[in-house]
């Protein structure tokens, strides 16, 4: 194993500028103290184990300090150095692992600072800088993976502008819940339902599933049921943030959310939403309620969806006002938008499958957009096919979002 390093090592310096075959000799065919280049000192001196000390030094360019000095383990200690600069500082540092610490430090420029620092796993912490460009910052030193969960369950919140403009709108999704569920079951969802109103988050009557006795009948009934204060009829964010707050054993919904379910809110409304701070001048308010709304999820994004069917932005549409706050909440979590003023009841469909599809990952830091990079199953995604979200500093996939147990990997640097 270490003769093949040393080797696979030796071999590579010629991408640096060293010549491994000085004068026509090849060095790994040297016998020990041979003296390449005339001066007298030897250039290859290897004692496996005397020991009378080092245990391979090679010295390429004939300065008297060797370039390579290789212990493996005498121990005299070098477990790896070679210095490709001939400056005296070893330029490549490998200690497997005794352990003086670098498990290897390459520093390709002569600055002195490792370009390249693997520690796999000493562990003296780095597991792969690397530096190309010489700022002294590593350029890819954060890779987020995610395999793609199997999302079987799924934990609906609706919510419903009850104000005196929405009563058709209501209706219309009592009507064509029966047909939604059965579109989540096409998906392979086992689904909840809770409707919810109010600044209270309860859910109206129960908490729905497919053995609830009438339960279509029920949820339709339950959509139209106002608030106890109709001046919060149209606090959508609040309301549902509220609601997946509440799911402990004496809560109001208790059982609400289950463990490996993704949770989907769906909220409908002619009008923005006027959760508390919507009026402030603040148009990032509605965060604050998203992020509550992922902390129930343990903070995983990707199990989380936000999905509004409201008027369109920034200018709205015949008979509904611009929907803002539902339309960045949408954004910021990979949810669906439906413009209210189309035939968005044939539309469920779009619904279904985002609630049991994960196109959405949380990074684990705020990166440097521009250096992005991501893979699934190893191979390159171009830019195309995916955003960045500063808000919710996560990637979505915008086009060939990744299947069921694929491996995504996104690599980026840190500013």
């Amino acid at each position: 194993m270490s003769s093949l390093l040393f080797a696979v090592l030796l071999s590579g310096c010629s991408e640096y500028g060293l010549e491994t075959d000085p004068d026509g000799v090849d060095l790994l065919a040297l016998e020990p103290n041979v003296d390449v280049d005339g001066d007298g000192i030897p250039d290859v001196n290897l004692d496996t184990d005397g020991d009378g000390v080092a245990d391979l030094d090679i010295d390429l360019d004939g300065d008297g300090i060797p370039d390579i000095n290789l212990d493996l383990d005498g121990d005299g200690v070098a477990d790896l150095d070679i210095d490709i600069d001939s400056d005296g500082i070893p330029d490549i540092n490998l200690d497997v692992d005794d352990d003086l610490v670098p498990d290897l430090d390459i520093d390709t420029n002569g600055d002195q600072d490792p370009d390249v620092n693997v520690d796999l796993d000493g562990d003296g912490i780095p597991d792969i800088n690397i530096d190309n460009d010489g700022d002294l910052f590593p350029d890819i030193n954060i890779v987020d993976s995610f395999v793609v969960p199997e999302i079987t369950d799924v934990d609906i919140v609706f919510f419903g502008d009850t104000s005196g403009s929405m009563e058709e709108e209501l209706a219309q999704i009592g009507g064509r819940i029966a047909e939604f569920t059965q579109r989540l079951a096409a998906q392979g969802g086992d689904w909840q339902l809770a409707s919810v109103n109010g600044d209270d988050g309860c859910a109206i009557d129960t908490v729905f599933t497919p053995e609830t006795p009438d339960w279509a009948t029920r949820f339709a009934d339950a959509v139209l049921v106002q608030p106890n204060d109709e001046d919060t009829d149209e606090r959508g964010l609040v309301t549902v943030a509220r609601a997946v707050e509440q799911v402990g054993p004496n809560d109001c919904n208790a059982g609400l959310l289950r463990p490996n379910a993704m949770v989907h809110a769906i909220m409908l409304s002619d009008e923005n939403d006027e959760s508390p701070g919507f009026d402030g001048g603040n148009p990032d308010y509605w965060q604050p309620f998203v992020d509550r709304i992922v902390a129930s999820k343990a903070g995983v994004q990707g199990l989380v969806r936000l999905s509004a069917i409201a008027g369109p932005t920034p200018d709205g549409c015949d008979g509904a006002d611009p929907g803002f706050g539902y339309v960045e909440a949408m954004q910021g979590t990979g949810g669906t938008f439906l413009s209210i003023c189309d035939a968005w009841e044939e539309q469920l469909d779009l619904l279904a499958q985002a609630s049991v599809v994960q196109d959405t990952f949380a990074l684990s830091v705020r990166p440097d957009p521009a250096t992005i990079q991501i893979t699934v199953n190893l191979m390159p995604v171009p830019a195309s096919d995916w955003v960045y979200d500063a808000v919710t500093n996560s990637v979505r996939f915008v086009n060939n979002a990744p299947d069921v147990n694929m491996l995504v990997e996104i690599r980026y640097e840190v500013p």
